[in-house]
């Protein structure tokens, strides 16, 4: 069993300056691969980018991420871990083919975990980097690497099949079909749950019509409606799921406020209805990707009384954010009549607020412990 460390104030603050430099470091990178000219820089700029936070996450300790330890522990001896309730599982084919390859060719865990992160940056870049002509790189770089790279410290498997996941919304708004099925596939293939958002191209054919808005506003009713019914999303969850529907349908005491959790995203739900008004009539596929956000925001709330295998599968959609905020900056966002919010505004909101969460979340709250310190 695994002994948590109670560092003091030092402990803490190293680790601050240590998650935050990487952090900053892989945007910078990121940032200056999508606007250098020289392609071997480029390429040199984006590997560096992906290569810096994955070491940091391949040689993190078995006490960073309430995961690490039962992930440590299958990748020596898979199928034997043993979860609080008492049984073991199987993971998904692409996690076991990968983990059997490494431990053939001898690599320690280590390097599983460096590959493992460094698929899912590589994934969520290729997302921004396709809306990157258009949208503001630099912002939804900021975001992910604040926010799902710490959370994919813990959820290795899920973070993996959300990236993938996202990216392929990019091949669907495009009109590739067939990249965008082959991509949900093998995202299943490291977590089954991905399997769930095929349905996608349904919302994404509604939502790219002309009363796109009308109908968004109608599916995300009908979502609160589904998610205050326990027995129409057990029935929902075990179509797809089978007996694993139990996971995410049972209510348990969470011990989160609703209220919070709408506190929270509220500032990011002003903007992304901005940005269906603002993009509407120009861009039609703002409207799908912030509709796309919106709806895993509500389906998150679900989170609040079941236990967190059901608000993570939100974020298969809510993972958007990025993409959807980085397009909140490239123009004035108007609210009513000729008053908005200018960009330099908005981006600077974005970078405080995000800032402010990842401090809240990781340091405060110790989400997931993927600050191994308790400051509190």
């Amino acid at each position: 069993m695994d002994v948590v460390y109670m560092g003091d104030d030092m402990d803490t603050f190293l680790t601050f300056l240590l998650y935050t430099s990487v952090s900053l470091v892989a945007v910078v990178l990121f940032t200056k691969s999508c606007k250098c000219k020289n392609k071997h820089i480029r390429r040199v700029e984006f590997s560096l980018a992906i290569i810096i936070p994955s070491l940091l996450a391949g040689l993190r300790g078995s006490n960073v991420g309430s995961d690490t330890s039962m992930y440590i522990h299958e990748y020596y001896y898979p199928g034997t871990y043993r979860f609080g309730s008492g049984f073991t599982r199987t993971f998904e084919l692409g996690y076991r083919t990968i983990r059997s390859l490494f431990m053939d060719l001898g690599f320690p865990h280590q390097c599983f975990f460096f590959l493992m992160e460094a698929l899912t940056l590589l994934f969520l870049f290729l997302a921004i980097k396709e809306e990157g002509q258009e949208a503001n790189v630099n912002v939804a770089a900021y975001i992910y690497m604040f926010d799902a790279y710490f959370q994919s410290f813990n959820m290795l498997r899920q973070a993996l099949a959300v990236a993938i996941i996202i990216y392929s919304y990019t091949q669907l708004i495009r009109k590739k079909y067939i990249k965008w099925l082959i991509l949900v596939v093998v995202a299943g293939l490291f977590h089954k749950t991905a399997w769930i958002f095929l349905i996608v191209i349904v919302a994404k054919y509604v939502l790219s019509k002309r009363n796109g808005k009308i109908y968004l506003a109608a599916g995300i009713a009908g979502i609160c409606i589904m998610i205050n019914n326990s027995s129409i999303v057990q029935k929902v969850a075990t179509l797809f799921l089978g007996e694993k529907a139990i996971w995410y349908t049972s209510v348990v005491n969470t011990q989160s406020k609703l209220w919070v959790y709408l506190l929270k995203i509220s500032p990011l739900v002003v903007l992304f209805v901005l940005c269906i008004k603002n993009y509407s009539k120009s861009n039609k596929k703002i409207v799908v990707y912030a509709g796309f956000a919106l709806a895993g925001y509500v389906l998150a709330s679900y989170g609040n009384y079941v236990s967190t295998d059901a608000q993570r599968i939100a974020l298969y959609l809510s993972r958007l954010d990025a993409i959807v905020l980085g397009y909140a900056v490239m123009k004035p966002l108007h609210f009513s009549g000729n008053k908005c919010f200018k960009p330099k505004h908005v981006r600077y909101a974005i970078y405080c607020y995000f800032i402010i969460m990842y401090i809240y979340n990781y340091f405060y709250l110790g989400v997931s412990s993927i600050v191994p310190y308790s400051i509190v």
